[in-house]
């Protein structure tokens, strides 16, 4: 319950006083209500803006506009069963209506029509292909529309928590072992923070690790992100790196991307740089990444990524990928810059149970080869539960 109403809202209850069609009289301004409505909304008065919409709705069942709003009030008010028929009956009387496409989708993502979402998610990305919210489940609220302005939503974010447990067998039958925390607050699908913290026994030592990262919109195509990490035992982890990076949302569902930065290990620093090229469409992504690490005292070492993900129910995904290339190591059995040549495939994901309840996944080979046929070929398995509000 507020505290207080403010005057916006106050005018809101007095105007459902004295002309909600409730009393049995339809507007004599259906225009003045639906901006009336517009303005509770932005006020943070759902329940009033919500009545005036149904209101308008019911009285003018043909106006698309009208339908929206009660669609996008019903959603808001946890009636996403009802908002469902209003928001079709929108859309068909207004096809092309990028607005009631995506409340409505969100909709169908809330109720866990996957079919129906993926099939008007590809409906919208042929009609508006640089829309980030055609292109994947998006895991917050959609961007309100004109019968709801954005403001209505500022200040609620989502946080996500999780647990995580990696175990990775060699071809030396060393076992490492790896658990951790996580805790991430997202304001959008773009402008998020997180960390991790994990510990981890690796040829046969221990060490704890500090992950952070970040990322935020700086215009309506271009975010920027970063990462950084921390080891105050560094036996065998890095003792601290920081990365940063910038993508680029283009036309069709394309995202291009790239990102640098510097790891210090106790041998010495590396200096890593990559480029990525997205294409996203329907519920599916495909991915294509350039990464080239120079260690201290080393040659470049290029890598190559490719990797395909799926998009499904609601925030659930999956991702396939697989890789190969070079690596260098300076200190390999005393012999300084030791080439490997290396590849990998894996998958990942994470399922979600519950709209609040997810478990993550990943199952992982890679090959390491150096010209001197040693080899440390190793199998990867993860699993981990997270939980959001």
């Amino acid at each position: 319950m507020r505290a207080r109403a403010g005057w916006r809202e106050v005018l809101t209850i007095l105007f459902l006083a004295f002309s909600s069609p409730a009393a049995g009289a339809p507007f004599d301004d259906p225009e003045a209500a639906y901006r009336d409505a517009r303005a509770a909304w932005v006020a943070g008065d759902v329940d009033a803006a919500a009545a005036i919409f149904a209101a308008l709705a019911e009285q003018h069942p043909d106006n698309a506009d009208y339908l929206l709003g009660h669609g996008q009030g019903l959603l808001a008010t946890q009636r996403s069963a009802q908002a469902v028929p209003v928001l079709e009956r929108a859309l068909e009387l207004a096809p092309a209506y990028l607005d009631v496409m995506q409340v409505l989708l969100r909709a169908y993502e809330t109720l866990g029509e996957d079919t129906a979402a993926a099939s008007l998610r590809a409906r919208a990305a042929r009609l508006a292909p640089d829309a980030e919210w055609t292109r994947a489940p998006s895991t917050t609220p959609p961007p309100v529309s004109a019968a709801a302005p954005a403001a209505a939503t500022r200040g609620r974010g989502r946080v996500t928590m999780s647990l995580r447990q990696e175990h990775t067998l060699t071809e030396r039958d060393d076992t490492w072992r790896e658990r951790g925390v996580g805790v991430e607050y997202a304001w959008s699908r773009r402008a998020l923070l997180g960390g991790h913290a994990l510990r981890s026994r690796r040829f046969g030592v221990s060490d704890t690790l500090f992950e952070f990262y970040g990322a935020m919109p700086l215009s309506e195509h271009v975010t920027l992100s970063g990462r950084g990490y921390y080891s105050p035992t560094r036996r065998v982890r890095v003792h601290h790196a920081a990365i940063g990076g910038l993508s680029l949302a283009l036309s069709h569902g394309f995202v291009i991307g790239a990102e640098g930065g510097r790891l210090k290990y106790d041998s010495g620093p590396s200096d890593m740089l990559a480029g990525t090229v997205e294409r996203y469409f329907s519920a599916y992504r495909l991915a294509y990444t350039l990464s080239a690490v120079q260690p201290a005292g080393g040659p470049w070492s290029p890598g190559h990524r490719f990797s395909a993900g799926w998009y499904y129910g609601q925030d659930s995904r999956m991702n396939l990928s697989g890789g190969f290339g070079r690596e260098t190591d300076e200190s390999v059995l005393g012999a300084p810059l030791l080439r490997f040549d290396t590849w990998n495939v894996g998958v990942n994901g994470r399922h979600w149970l519950t709209p609040h309840v997810a478990f993550d996944y990943a199952v992982g080979y890679t090959g390491l080869e150096s010209p001197r046929g040693n080899h440390l070929d190793r199998t990867s398995i993860y699993v981990g539960i997270a939980v959001r509000n």
